[in-house]
């Protein structure tokens, strides 16, 4: 994870299964049950399909981590708890996946 202090930023290097890798910003976080959820989108980009990645970890005092979620029905949920948590922010395509407009 890289954190830049100036513009308050988290942002995460994360690989496709070609080898690529690209940097996300963490856009948002949510929370559903006892679980962490940060929002992701490609750095610089303010559309498109958004990745949403499980905070782990227990200590307080390491970096925060970031892992898959454990399944795609906490995934959702995540989604939905942004969606409406963001509607005046951003627009969504009404289709299921996780695309910003």
């Amino acid at each position: 994870m890289l954190l830049d202090t100036d513009e308050k930023r988290v942002l995460v290097p994360l690989e496709d299964e070609d080898g690529n890798v690209e940097i996300y910003e963490r856009i948002d976080l949510v929370e559903y049950l006892q679980y962490t959820f940060g929002i992701f989108l490609p750095e610089g980009q303010s559309e498109g399909e958004v990745v949403i990645l499980q905070l782990t970890g227990d200590d307080e005092e390491k970096a925060e981590c970031y892992d898959a979620p454990e399944n795609e029905t906490l995934e959702q949920a995540a989604f939905d708890l942004f969606c409406a948590k963001n509607m005046s922010r951003f627009a969504f395509d009404g289709a299921d996946g996780n695309d910003l407009l």
